[in-house]
């Protein structure tokens, strides 16, 4: 029988109106708790050991390539088994289990979920959920670099048409009757897959895999259906959520999916609350990856809040859903992972640039407010640009429009606009520049842009942002930052910074061509499935991808055309490559220069470029050599002036100092060879010897492993090897009592019971090792 449902319907009057439905208990089926089938699963372990109504199923793997005869049974062999295909959640009026279930693998790889419980003397068991992916070619069926998401939910969660969030349902027909006045109806007029927050949320089981079979997630969790009119396609994009309240001691998806994210203590991300599978939304029928190399460009050039993506199979209830990016899900969770601080003590505030409707609390909307209000009354005044200053990171917002302006999205400022800040606690200590309180921009769906519907590289769009001829109108905050000649320079600089650097075209065919082979193989699948598009097809994809091509090749001539109009500037440029040593880091304008490396930028003429030196450990800054010039000035500022021929090359130059009294720390974890290995770094001048410190997999157990007293030599690694190591380079070295597993942390602490370092496990192919860089961040390097 199904629930009465009770709603109270809230009609706002207008296209994009907003409906809140309360929904009282629903006389459905009884939702017990849930459990997870895979046999690693620590839960699961704990009530096998005490529940008689425990369910098992005689197949552990997941991915086979003949059929098999799924038995199940339950530990008190009187209990009554039901289960479901469907994705359901089983009562005793669904089948009752008799026999095997007969699982078949033909030629098309399809997935099988099945959701069972015990039942005897009225004593229900959790569901035990299990599925399987079956198919002749199965291990050959999906790319190395693609996940295989297993998703399952009740279909009256799904499709019902009071509770279904994948269906136009009761709250279309209710605006039709009330609200339509006839024409054509919009794709954002209200509809249950338009129910937004907790209210959309609906219970979902989540178990995703490699490519291989290997399972990596196994856990119920929250699903909510997430985009903008891309909602209205058959295949959503779904935000999965962790919460204990699903799956107690899983409050977190447990995996690095992304591989190479740090937090902000430049450790490897292994925990997500929250993850998106997103449907590419308006590049979906096209390319569907413009996002996804937007995010990888802008990353590359330095903005601080890009969202890391990897290609994904989905399957739901069984049906093969589509190609999805996995995406980072922006959140509190994120940003504390990221920055560090208090997770409750971040505000996120979005929608248009001009008139934010999603928000944490009425604080953070009306700071947000102040500063736009601030902009718009004008900052050509000191005082108020410092102001302004004082509340906006200006480096960060810099940067965010200029990379917004070259992809020329056109979705953008007046849709799809998110910002962040910090609120300190009482007293709090803080320990990162980014937690000072100023707003800071968040990057996301990027897509509309890069040639996209046809509209190319030759929109001069500053000149549409600040003269309201863009698609969504004028930029306030740009045009107001704008009227600064200073600001001109520093914006046209930013511009010139990714137009010769990382979104040239040169780079930015590179990243096209990475992505588009990382994904190509399931997303080809998908699109020749129909699943995709009705009308597209291989052809037409490898169009639209080439006129991503298109865009970077011919975009410069319209940006520099762009820039002499609104800056007047002339057409005369001068050429800058700027190189550091090895001892520190150097930043030209917004480019960050890392030691050893050099990069090559034009400018105008009219404007003067930033250099800044910043040495590493060990090291100081010692000079600036300018075409053969000496400047003794860490921060220094170049210009036309200075160069030979149009050209000017600089190199800062680094002097070794001596260091002491610092810390050991773990500076390399190697897991991919025939043994595990942990290198521990002294960067001092001098030896140093160590008593009683200590390596551990446990946090709770810092003591796990004691380091034998030894003497590290000075800028020397000591090489720690794990009881697994049989290579012949491990004999005679110090052996800890612990290996090496993907998602835990290795602590080194000192004879206080004080961490000084630790390091997260991620997964490793041959030859790979990870290393801890100069700035203490953590990255997955080739060894040798």
């Amino acid at each position: 029988m199904k629930k009465v449902i009770v709603l109270i319907i809230v009609l706002v009057v207008g296209i994009a109106a907003s409906l809140c439905l309360v929904f009282a208990p629903r006389m459905q089926k009884e939702q017990p708790s849930v459990l997870p089938g895979g046999e690693d699963d620590t839960e699961k372990t704990d009530v096998e050991g005490t529940d008689p109504l425990f369910l098992s199923f005689s197949h552990q793997d997941t991915f086979y390539d003949e059929p098999i005869q799924i038995e199940i049974t339950c530990k008190d062999e009187e209990a009554e088994i039901y289960y479901t295909l469907d994705g359901s959640t089983p009562d005793k009026t669904d089948t009752k289990y008799k026999g095997a279930i007969n699982i078949k693998s033909g030629a098309e790889v399809k997935a099988t979920t099945i959701k069972a419980i015990a039942i005897k003397s009225g004593e229900q068991s959790a569901v035990q959920t299990k599925s399987y992916v079956t198919g002749k070619k199965v291990f050959e069926r999906f790319d190395d670099s693609t996940y295989v998401f297993v998703l399952s939910s009740d279909p009256y969660n799904l499709y019902d048409y009071y509770y279904g969030v994948c269906v136009e349902g009761y709250i279309r027909d209710q605006w039709l009757k009330t609200e339509y006045k006839g024409g054509e109806i919009p794709y954002n007029a209200p509809a249950n897959w338009y129910m937004s927050g907790r209210e959309s949320e609906r219970d979902m089981y989540v178990e995703v895999y490699d490519s291989k079979g290997n399972q990596l997630i196994d856990q119920a969790a929250g699903g909510r259906v997430v985009g903008g009119y891309s909602r209205a396609t058959e295949q959503k994009s779904w935000r999965l959520i962790a919460r204990n309240e699903y799956s107690e001691g899983n409050g977190k998806f447990k995996y690095p999916f992304f591989g190479v994210t740090t937090d902000a203590y430049g450790q490897l991300m292994t925990r997500y609350d929250r993850i998106t599978l997103r449907n590419n939304a308006n590049d979906r029928e096209f390319a569907s990856v413009r996002d996804e190399i937007a995010m990888e460009l802008a990353k590359q050039a330095g903005l601080p809040d890009t969202q890391e993506t990897v290609p994904a199979a989905v399957f739901l209830n069984g049906k093969y859903y589509g190609f999805a990016w996995l995406h980072e899900a922006y959140c509190n969770d994120y940003l504390e992972s990221t920055y560090g601080g208090n997770k409750e003590n971040f505000k996120i505030v979005g929608g248009k640039e001009s008139a934010i409707d999603s928000y944490d609390d009425e604080q953070s909307l009306n700071d947000y407010n102040y500063m736009l209000d601030l902009a718009k009354s004008g900052l050509t005044n000191d005082s108020s640009f410092e102001e302004f200053c004082s509340l906006v990171d200006i480096d960060n917002f810099m940067l965010y429009y200029a990379i917004q302006v070259y992809i020329n999205n056109e979705d953008w400022p007046g849709n799809n606009f998110k910002v962040w800040r910090y609120y300190p606690s009482e007293n709090e200590e803080i320990n990162s520049p980014y937690l000072d309180g100023k707003w800071r921009f968040l990057l996301f769906d990027a897509e509309y842009g890069m040639g996209l519907y046809g509209n190319g590289y030759r929109e001069p769009t500053i000149s549409y942002l600040l003269n309201g001829r863009h698609m969504q109108g004028e930029s306030a905050l740009l045009k107001a930052v704008l009227e600064r000649d200073d600001m001109k320079m520093r914006f046209a600089n930013t511009i010139c910074d990714l137009m010769y650097g990382k979104l040239s075209y040169e780079n930015a065919n590179k990243v096209i061509t990475e992505k588009i082979e990382l994904c190509n193989k399931e997303c080809m699948y998908a699109l020749d499935k129909g699943i995709t598009s009705t009308w597209a097809n291989e052809n037409t994809f490898n169009d639209s991808r080439n006129q991503i091509r298109d865009f970077f090749k011919n975009r410069e001539k319209i940006m520099i055309k762009d820039m002499k109009k609104v800056f007047g500037y002339g057409d005369e440029m001068y050429t800058v490559t700027a190189a550091s040593d090895k001892g520190g880091v150097i930043y030209l304008n917004s480019v960050e220069i890392s030691g050893g490396g050099s990069e090559t930028r034009k400018y105008f003429k009219e404007c003067s470029v930033s250099l800044s030196a910043k040495a590493y450990m060990g090291y100081k800054f010692s000079y600036w050599n300018i075409n053969g010039q000496r400047f003794e000035n860490s921060e220094i500022t170049v210009d036309n002036s200075m160069t030979s021929d149009g050209k000017l090359n600089i190199k800062a130059v680094y002097e070794k100092t001596n260091v002491t009294g610092e810390a050991i720390y773990i500076s390399k974890l190697d897991t991919a060879g025939k043994g595990d290995s942990i290198a521990i770094y002294n960067p001092n001048s001098e030896a140093v010897t160590i008593n009683n410190y200590y390596l551990s997999d446990k946090l709770s157990q810092l003591d796990r492993w004691t380091i034998p007293t030894v003497t590290i030599e000075a800028e020397s690694e000591l090489i720690i090897v794990c009881k697994n190591n049989k290579e012949e380079s491990a004999l005679q070295k110090l052996v800890t009592n612990f290996n090496l597993k993907t998602g835990e942390t290795v602590y080194l602490s000192d004879p206080a019971g004080n961490v000084i370092s630790k390091a997260e496990v991620v997964d490793m192919n041959e030859g790979e090792v990870l290393v801890r860089r100069d700035d203490g961040r953590y990255e997955i390097r080739t060894d040798g």
